[in-house]
């Protein structure tokens, strides 16, 4: 993804912040792997705003006001509930 695509997903974002927050993340998703794109890209203030990641959306929608621990938490759990 360019920084032009990320500028046209978020206008209202610091361009040059969010690229540079996409290079360190290598393009993934900061809590599931996965590749980010410009129809799954979220921005996640991970409870405090100097802590802002990108995630898909669907990891955004369930993590919702949850802190990365707890939702990291919480993940394990239902993976353990159902693989176990």
């Amino acid at each position: 993804m360019t920084q032009i695509e990320l500028s046209s997903v978020f206008p209202t974002q610091d361009s040059d912040a969010l690229y540079t927050l996409y290079q360190t993340q290598n393009g993934k998703c900061a809590l599931s792997g996965v590749d980010l794109n410009t129809d799954n890209i979220s921005i996640d203030f991970g409870g405090v705003v100097d802590e802002k990641m990108l995630v898909t959306k669907q990891i955004r929608r369930a993590k919702t006001a949850l802190t990365k621990a707890d939702f990291v938490a919480m993940c394990k759990a239902v993976s353990e509930a159902n693989n176990g």
